[in-house]
């Protein structure tokens, strides 16, 4: 649900799929028409041997065409939030496949943290929107920012 939430206050559509529908992923932080992240969180797991297994490769897979088929999106970046292994040999993850650790995810809530801040400090109505932005750019919280560099490793690199 920490997820979810933080995904509401970056300003995107954010859900809980899996919980909600059965299926899709854990979390999902949308823009519609533009792009999504399809979040699988891996929190609790202790990866055998320091290694992603198969199941948790596909089952990310699984979700992007989920997303896929239940949105709108011109891209989709899928991650396993967790901690940083890297995928075991069979697994064969794409290249898109993300893992993101804790302290990336706890990093970008810090982030956002300071820019609602900032935003609180120089709140004015007629200067809202404005101040908001610049605090959003500058933090580098806004969709493009972070759709062009998300907070994750390939799991196909060397961890």
């Amino acid at each position: 649900e920490a997820a979810r939430c933080l995904g509401v206050y970056l300003g995107l559509h954010a859900s809980r799929p899996d919980n909600d529908e059965g299926t899709g992923p854990d979390v999902l932080w949308l823009l519609q028409k533009a792009a999504a992240w399809s979040l699988e969180l891996k929190t609790a797991v202790r990866a055998e041997g320091g290694q992603y297994s198969k199941t948790h490769v596909m089952q990310a897979v699984d979700h992007v065409q989920w997303v896929r088929d239940h949105h709108d999106v011109t891209a989709i970046v899928p991650m396993i939030v967790g901690p940083c292994h890297a995928a075991h040999p069979q697994a064969n993850p794409p290249d898109a496949l993300l893992a993101m650790t804790l302290p990336a995810l706890a990093a970008l809530r810090d982030k956002l943290r300071g820019a609602l801040q900032n935003i609180l400090s120089n709140y004015l109505p007629v200067t809202a929107r404005a101040v908001v932005f610049e605090n959003f750019r500058s933090h580098g919280l806004l969709w493009s920012q972070l759709s062009q560099a998300p907070p994750g490793v390939p799991l196909r690199a060397p961890v």
